[in-house]
């Protein structure tokens, strides 16, 4: 696991954003043959981060921002990536082969996040994860700076999730 820059070639590679972090893990992919929907498709959240997001639900619904949702992505042979696919609380908003970007705004802020396929090293390829978030106003730093360390202990622990699945 590396913390990383944004991939240059990222669809939100010049986004402006108040807050930015990348961390990116390497897959083993021969020919590869692991395509960016399958990233998708093979990623699960860990029970521990559920809770949290439940506990975040809580706290946050009396404060009348957004809640996540129980819709999932399906994680059969007829998935299709699409712009406004729901996952959790947040949707598709952007994607190419090489990457999915998925958004969620709300009064306090705006959050996006980059999942990025490089395949251009041999038999393997890199994942990388971008977070950029966005502050619509003061509580928006509030709510994120109380955020933040979960985040930085939960995008590692998904892509780690990840590479256990995909490898």
């Amino acid at each position: 696991m590396k913390v990383m820059r944004i991939p240059p070639q990222s669809l939100i590679q010049d986004m402006p954003c108040d807050y930015m972090d990348a961390y990116s893990i390497i897959l083993e992919d021969k020919d590869h043959r692991i395509k960016i929907e399958d990233l998708i498709r093979f990623g699960e959240t860990p029970g521990w981060i559920s809770i949290l997001m439940r506990c975040r639900d809580c706290v946050v619904k009396i404060l009348g921002l957004k809640t996540s949702n129980t819709v999932m992505i399906a994680r059969d042979e007829k998935f299709v990536l699409k712009i406004g696919l729901k996952t959790g609380i947040f949707k598709v908003t952007d994607f190419n082969e090489q990457e999915v970007v998925f958004s969620e705004d709300d009064k306090h802020l705006k959050f996006y996040l980059s999942i990025f396929l490089d395949q251009s090293v041999s038999q393997k390829s890199k994942v990388t994860a971008t977070t950029m978030v966005i502050y619509n106003n003061v509580m928006g730093r509030i709510y994120f700076f109380i955020v933040k360390p979960f985040h930085r202990i939960i995008i590692p622990a998904l892509l780690k999730g990840l590479l256990k699945k995909v490898n």
